[in-house]
């Protein structure tokens, strides 16, 4: 059986509990793969098809879509360059990120008021 990206660097896939871990994790497996020239210094917004370019941006976006679990895949599925995969994950992680409003909402959505709180407390 052939050894997938994340079977070779035992990555965990990103979810929602484990991104600064996966960021260092990611850095490090694309610096190994030698493809993180296709995040930082990064490409412009156009894919130069210069073989070298190509090849890292290629390679570091294939490995980043591999390492996620299927819930990025439509915020992501569609980039064209690695380094905007990143950010786009980044967005979603960050601290004001969609993954963090969501908690903040389930958070507000179960607080309730206990029967010895008065009104003013509970607001």
């Amino acid at each position: 059986m052939a050894s997938g990206f994340s079977d070779e660097f035992r990555i965990p896939k990103l979810n929602s509990d484990n991104y600064f871990a996966w960021c260092v994790r990611a850095k490090a497996a694309l610096q190994q793969k030698v493809c993180w020239e296709a995040i930082e210094p990064g490409y412009g917004k156009e894919v130069i098809l210069v073989a070298q370019q190509n090849y890292a941006n290629v390679n570091a976006l294939s490995f980043i879509l591999l390492i996620v679990s299927h819930d990025y895949l439509d915020g992501i599925g569609e980039c064209i360059r690695a380094k905007e995969a990143l950010q786009v994950l980044e967005g979603i992680h960050s601290r004001y990120g969609l993954v963090h409003q969501i908690m903040f909402v389930r958070e507000l959505m179960n607080v309730r008021k206990s029967a010895d709180m008065s009104i003013q407390e509970y607001m």
